[in-house]
């Protein structure tokens, strides 16, 4: 049933799985471009996001990352908000005479693709006199660049179904990939709200994972470089991210000791150069913008480090993590079977790799409970600790292992349970909470629905 560290299955990927990525990919395609973005509005780019999605203006068609210009552009006619509704054009940094940018670059060379290939679809049709707007705010635009929000979905499902199968049945992982995707906030930040950096984030934290399994099996240079740029990549989705990194890369070297690997301090230098240079565009952005390369933008208030609101960010009823997303504990009670289970057949390492995981969501829990809102916003669910969330989906597969190996019946009422909460919970977040007021979410779950249907039966009953 387990593998040691490094160890991985083939790479043959069954047709089942094949076909559930595919579902999956359709379903995701379909809500996609069925509904809105942000409260449902007919566009795809909107809070944060626009301001991740300005580096990639900025850069693509200014050359620069002097936002002095971007920030000006008018919005289109059926956009809600100004591009630069925080006002950031206002907000001048005295050192370097530049409109400030609080968010990260990373997001922007995932879309670089999906920008190049509308770019060059959008100008092609420009040319034989379609007359599309080529503008890159366009609708068009939009929802192209936006879809990296459904692959890299896709992508990390199927690596998370990956990482279980090192556990559990392929079966099993299916099943978990699928109540990840559903029953957390995974599915609205592919569809509602695919500008904000939380898929990618979980993505970059999943490639990274796969990377450094890689390279305990087989520690060649070429991994070590790509687990380098991976981990680069982590951290300039979110800079927050570099204790996560710091976490692993200590794991690595110690692994490294431990099996007295040859030309340990080669590998660790391809890795660390890569690693380095890889984010260099954070410091180089940040010399640029305000003057110095280690900086927080939102400033020294943004954190309170001496008094995080850690029970809040997990159990408040105010985007509560494991309030608004149950289905995460049960994937606590699988992790401390699986860990159990691991320490009752010698596998230390693999326990090891867990607790490794299981640090850097801990990590992730107090740098995020420490900010000054650290119900994080309008958001659905604790969003900045999607990335988070992998350990949790070891744990819900092992659940799944059990009951379906206890009685199948209970495992199917469970996954459908879920399946239905967390479609629930996402369309009355979409379509019935007002976004004005903090979220309660027994009343939001329940009175707020109660109180839109009486008023439409007033309404209908008038008539």
């Amino acid at each position: 049933m387990f593998h040691r560290l490094g160890n991985s299955n083939t790479c043959h990927v069954p047709r089942k799985s094949i076909a559930f990525l595919m579902a999956i990919a359709f379903i995701l395609s379909l809500s996609y471009f069925m509904f809105g973005g942000y409260r449902n509005w007919p566009y795809k780019i909107e809070s944060d996001g626009k301001y991740y999605y300005q580096y990639l203006v900025s850069i693509v068609y200014d050359a620069d990352v002097d936002f002095s210009n971007n920030y000006l552009e008018n919005k289109q006619s059926w956009m809600h908000t100004d591009i630069d509704h925080y006002n950031l054009k206002e907000k001048i940094h005295p050192a370097t005479r530049k409109p400030v940018n609080y968010f990260s670059v990373g997001p922007s060379i995932l879309w670089l693709p999906f920008l190049m290939i509308t770019y060059g679809m959008v100008h092609l049709a420009d040319t034989v006199w379609l007359r599309m707007d080529t503008s890159p705010w366009s609708r068009i635009f939009q929802y192209s660049v936006m879809y990296s929000a459904v692959v890299y979905t896709v992508i990390s499902l199927y690596l998370l179904m990956r990482l279980g199968e090192r556990y559990f049945l392929k079966s099993t992982c299916r099943i978990a990939a699928w109540l990840m995707l559903v029953s957390t906030n995974l599915y609205y930040y592919a569809v509602f709200e695919p500008s904000m950096s939380h898929v990618y984030d979980l993505f970059a934290y999943l490639l990274m994972l796969t990377l450094f399994l890689k390279c305990m099996q087989e520690p060649r240079s070429l991994l070590l470089l790509l687990l380098g740029l991976s981990a680069a990549l982590h951290v300039l989705v979110r800079a927050q991210n570099i204790l996560s990194v710091a976490v692993l890369t200590l794991f690595m070297i110690s692994i490294f000791v431990a099996d007295k690997r040859q030309n340990i301090l080669g590998l660790l230098s391809v890795y660390g150069v890569a690693l380095i240079l890889g984010v260099m565009p954070i410091m180089m952005i940040n010399v640029y913008l305000y003057g110095e390369p280690l900086v927080m933008p939102q400033g020294s208030g943004f954190l309170d480090l001496k008094n995080p609101k850690i029970l809040q960010v997990l159990f408040s009823d105010r985007n509560g993590y494991f309030s608004t997303h149950p289905v995460l504990l049960f994937g606590c009670v699988g992790v401390v079977v699986l860990s159990w289970e691991l320490a009752r057949k010698d596998e230390y390492r693999e326990l090891a790799f867990l607790a490794i995981m299981a640090t850097i969501f801990f990590i992730q829990v107090y740098i995020n409970s420490a900010t000054s809102d650290w119900w994080a916003g309008h958001a659905f669910g604790q969003r900045r600790l999607l990335s988070a969330m992998p350990i949790f989906a070891l744990g819900i597969a092992c659940i799944v292992e059990k009951l379906a190996n206890w009685r199948k019946s209970v495992l199917y009422g469970c996954v459908a349970t879920f399946t239905a909460m967390g479609f629930y919970l996402t369309f009355i977040h979409v379509f019935v909470w007002n976004y004005d007021s903090p979220h309660r979410l027994y009343e939001w779950m329940i009175i707020y629905p109660l109180n839109k249907f009486a008023m439409f039966c007033n309404a209908f009953s008038e008539k």
